[in-house]
């Protein structure tokens, strides 16, 4: 099956080509009862991988590989980590397809695992250093959002410079049993160690202000 016209495949390759500094790794993790949705997920891993020699994309059935299922706590399928070469990048998840609007993410999220991440200020970097706790963040979402990936970048960002932190991006309609569960009913909905939770497209010094009183 075919997800990308040529149009955005080349302007994917352009991105790529032009700001990917070192090579990032996909590890995609799939359920053995594959589904349609967990198809178009792998394609549109396969796609995007196509686009760069400096992406690397490896594919797990759920009980495959379980050192690298507990490694990065994988706990629902589709689930798609991303990850630099030696993988001690642990807590950048997408539960589901980063497809709609999530492609914005999904590609700023492996420019900024390459190396290649956008400049924060010393207080807020200060800020997230000094978390000494493990802090579990949930953004649930769906994929027509406008306002969902700067939730996920935020997110992801604080995992990327914080190994305490794991952040996960869950599609609502696919898991929807879980964002009932957790009484979502707008997005996106961001949940902190399951307790606390911010609504809206938040800047990176309110999902602090929760952390740091968790």
């Amino acid at each position: 099956m075919k997800i990308f016209d040529e149009k955005t495949l080349i302007q994917l390759k352009e991105a790529f080509d032009n700001k990917l500094k070192n090579e990032v790794k996909i590890l995609f993790f799939k359920s053995s009862e594959t589904d349609k949705y967990i198809e178009e997920t792998e394609a549109f891993l396969n796609e995007l991988k196509s686009t760069t020699d400096k992406i690397k994309l490896e594919i797990y059935e759920n009980e495959e590989n379980n050192e690298k299922i507990e490694k990065f706590s994988i706990k629902l399928y589709p689930a798609i980590v991303l990850t630099n070469e030696d993988e001690s990048i642990t807590g950048i998840k997408y539960y589901g397809i980063p497809a709609g609007h999530e492609i914005n993410s999904f590609v700023l999220d492996l420019i900024s695992i390459s190396g290649n991440e956008k400049a924060l200020s010393a207080q807020i970097l200060d800020r997230i250093n000094k978390i000494n706790k493990k802090v579990n963040i949930k953004i649930f979402i769906s994929l027509s959002c406008p306002h969902c990936p700067g939730a996920v970048v935020n997110a992801h960002r604080l995992a990327l410079e914080n190994r305490n932190i794991d952040a996960e991006m869950i599609e609502s309609s696919r898991f929807n049993e879980l964002a009932n569960k957790f009484g979502v009913s707008a997005v996106p909905h961001i949940l902190f160690n399951e307790t606390e939770k911010l609504l809206g497209d938040q800047p990176l010094d309110k999902f602090l202000d929760i952390i740091e009183n968790l």
